[in-house]
């Protein structure tokens, strides 16, 4: 797969999260990979001025955290529904909260990014009219360029996929590289798949599909990472695609979309 960088993807719509649930889910997912792989002890992320900043040296008081996730252009909603320009710990934002971290100690060094953006949720207008449904909550890691062996191994990749899918709980999911997936857009759907695909969709279990592996609603295409110069997985991945996309996987639940 040489030049095409791996992303994994997450997606989910409608939870509400106050700043403090941001934090902690936030430190929670950490705790939870430097845990299991060395590669993430040392995470770093930017604060308004773009200084590095050791992920570390803020987990043990949430208060650190909120100069890095304040938005001047955003109003935030306190617990009483006012609404002010002052984040706090227990603001919600209709639009979520954002934060990037990244494994190498300088952000030109092609690291691995972890990308937050969560706390998005649909909010009633005096009007009547509903806001947010457009603005899906995600989780985005990208991948560094290859050669980093220890980021493309399979074992690696299958198991972060599945460690964080079942953190966050999203809808759908997957991993693969963007030339992969400009092969597979298809007008009508809002999801694709990719190496390794998630939907949490019960339709999902009555289908047979032609794939590696197909378990717990995770779905792995081939043993090998995909390329995009690979006729036969784009192929393979097309006919999964087409069986996904007309049992109406492929697209928010409609209960998401009410």
């Amino acid at each position: 797969m040489q030049g095409e960088k791996l992303g994994l993807y997450l997606y989910w719509q409608d939870r509400k999260l106050s700043a403090a649930g941001f934090i902690d889910l936030l430190t929670k997912y950490v705790a939870l990979l430097q845990s299991w792989r060395p590669e993430f002890l040392h995470l770093s992320l930017l604060d308004a001025h773009s200084m590095e900043i050791d992920f570390n040296s803020l987990s043990h008081s949430p208060e650190l955290f909120l100069p890095l996730l304040f938005n001047e252009d955003a109003w935030y909603i306190k617990p009483d529904g006012s609404r002010d320009t002052n984040l706090t710990l227990d603001s919600f934002s209709d639009s979520g909260f954002y934060c990037d971290l990244f494994t190498a100690t300088k952000k030109s060094d092609d690291p691995l990014t972890i990308s937050v953006n969560i706390g998005h949720h649909k909010v009633s207008a005096p009007d009547g009219r509903v806001y947010g449904n457009e603005i899906p909550n995600s989780v985005v890691i990208k991948f560094p360029a290859q050669p980093v062996p220890a980021f493309y191994e399979y074992n690696f990749v299958k198991e972060l996929f599945e460690q964080s899918v079942s953190f966050w709980q999203p809808y759908a999911g997957w991993v693969t590289s963007n030339e992969f997936r400009s092969k597979l857009k298809q007008p009508g759907s809002v999801f694709s798949i990719g190496w390794m695909s998630y939907f949490n969709n019960a339709a999902l279990d009555q289908l047979t599909l032609d794939v590696y592996e197909k378990k717990n609603r995770l779905i792995v295409l081939d043993e090998s990472p995909v390329s995009s110069k690979d006729e036969q997985q784009v192929a393979k991945a097309v006919a999964v695609r087409n069986v996904l996309q007309n049992a109406g996987i492929l697209q928010w639940p409609a209960k998401q979309q009410e």
